[in-house]
């Protein structure tokens, strides 16, 4: 099939043949995923193999994707179980351990600067992306580890926390954990998130609303989660016991952004099979290598397709304006040249801003619902 010129023609039944069962297109896997196995030696070997490495790369990713056993695979390639379980071995450790650090990043920079504009645009100046964790079932625990892998799931199971941004592009992955572990115990040992309370991003800038319409500059990220979490500055979450509107609208709005992070493990458990049925492998380091395999190649889909990037270019803002009520008046303040990400607030300096730098919960909740709701009469949300 992969010889087949036709399976790198898009809209063909080849082409469409080959993703379903490879996860991939043929053009991705033959121009880019094949040459980075080669170029990061993922299957290292004293002896020239006989198997060439296009069988292994297809081996690696079916078993990943369909969730085939090595017998399975052994009957469709004619090589042996035993190797094809070596192969697979081979394939999730090498991609994990060295691809999955080029492909799985913090944003930083440009690309920073574009996550925090989408979801300045949604209604939260200043988030960098959406964690949460997702369960993946252990079919082979071990018994001396059920009763701590059994959790709320009702089944063994591992509980990875993944950080993704608004366009599904996983910024960070972490280990397995046993299934009874809360997020609240994961995110102390995910080092992304220590990271951005340790002051990754203490230089980043972003702007909100007060409620006379000027603004108040804070530094520092922060990241969008569920109730799950612990009260800390760079955790926002929703109100569990907000009575006033202006908590109630923002604690929906802001349930609603998080979805990404749940949509991006329904893409991954769909794509991967392997991932949404119990796992028949004892080694917990396996089921960390295969996650972290998908997270690889889960981004690497994401930038081959076109959808790392949302299009914001059709957005008009003299559409905004005129949605506008006439009484009232655009503060035009500097703040809004810092990254707030509202392209549509002017840029001149007509009115002081207000800097702080402090880092409370309460404190910069209580700011981001001011400025939701300020930001919503303005019709910039």
């Amino acid at each position: 099939m992969v010889e087949d010129p036709d399976s790198c023609v898009p809209g063909t039944l080849m082409y469409k043949k080959f993703r379903n069962k490879f996860r991939m297109p043929c053009e991705l896997f033959l121009k880019h995923f094949v040459p980075k196995l080669e170029e990061f030696n993922v299957f290292p070997s004293k002896y020239e193999s006989r198997i060439p490495l296009k069988i292994k790369a297809m081996i690696g990713l079916r078993i990943l994707g369909r969730g085939n056993c090595a017998d399975d695979i052994s009957e469709m390639s004619g090589v042996g179980a035993s190797t094809v379980h070596a192969i697979w071995h081979k394939f999730i450790r090498g991609v994990s351990r060295c691809m999955f650090p080029v492909y799985v990043t913090p944003p930083i920079g440009d690309h920073l600067q574009r996550v925090m504009d989408t979801y300045a645009r949604l209604g939260f100046p200043g988030a960098v992306g959406s964690v949460d964790c997702t369960h993946v079932p252990w079919n082979k625990c071990p018994i001396e580890l059920k009763n701590l892998c059994k959790g709320k799931e009702k089944f063994p199971s591992l509980s990875f926390e993944v950080v993704v941004d608004h366009t599904r592009r996983i910024h960070s992955c972490t280990d397995g954990f046993i299934g009874t572990a809360s997020d609240a115990v994961i995110v102390v040992n995910d080092p992304y998130c220590r990271a951005i309370a340790s002051g990754l991003y203490e230089e980043v800038e972003f702007s909100l609303y007060n409620e006379d319409g000027t603004w108040t500059t804070f530094t520092g990220a922060y990241l969008i989660c569920d109730n799950g979490y612990s009260d800390k500055w760079i955790f926002q979450k929703p109100l569990n016991n907000g009575v006033d509107m202006r908590s109630v609208y923002w604690s929906e709005t802001l349930e609603s952004v998080r979805k990404d992070v749940e949509c991006t493990f329904g893409i991954l458990k769909a794509r991967f099979r392997l991932l949404s049925q119990p796992v028949n492998f004892h080694s917990a380091s396996t089921l960390t290598a295969a996650m972290k395999t998908a997270c690889t190649i889960h981004n690497m889909l994401l930038a081959w397709d076109g959808h790392g990037e949302l299009d914001w270019g059709e957005l008009d803002a003299e559409a905004f304006d005129a949605d506008l009520e006439e009484d009232v008046v655009l503060i035009e303040v500097e703040a809004a040249r810092a990254n707030s990400g509202l392209s549509l607030v002017p840029q001149r300096c007509d009115v002081p801003t207000v800097r702080s730098t402090l880092d409370k919960f309460h404190l910069l909740r209580n700011a981001l619902m001011i400025h939701f709701n300020y930001a919503c009469t303005l019709g910039n949300v």
